[in-house]
């Protein structure tokens, strides 16, 4: 945590509950919802990879390491979006083969990995 990092942790944060509350809002997705949802999950671990915040501390390749963070972040949103309209258009479907080619780590990724760690006050 540093000047030039501080303004990811609270995106991540953001993230990581708005990805818990996915899995409250459905625990059991079949289908397309839950192939939107497991790619959520694999953006939000790429999201959450620490090489972005100390690529960007030590300024190797900051602009780089910046803007696939926010890569990662806006198709997380995007998804969770997807997700919470139950929507599936041409467009949504094109966009989640589109990335699910270019970043699929974890092919067995299960987004209920991420059910609530805490109950809330």
């Amino acid at each position: 945590m540093n000047p030039h990092t501080e303004w990811m942790w609270p995106l991540i944060q953001y993230a990581e509950v708005r990805m818990e509350q996915l899995v409250v809002n459905h625990p059991e997705a079949r289908g397309e919802l839950r192939d939107v949802l497991n790619q959520a999950a694999r953006e939000l671990l790429l999201l959450g990879s620490s090489d972005w915040p100390l690529l960007v501390s030590t300024g190797q390749v900051r602009e780089y390491a910046g803007g696939r963070f926010q890569q990662h972040l806006a198709r997380f949103n995007q998804l969770a979006s997807v997700a919470d309209s139950g929507v599936f258009t041409d467009m949504n479907r094109h966009f989640l083969t589109n990335i699910a080619d270019l970043d699929n780590p974890f092919p067995d990724i299960d987004y209920r990995v991420f059910v609530a760690r805490e109950k809330p006050a």
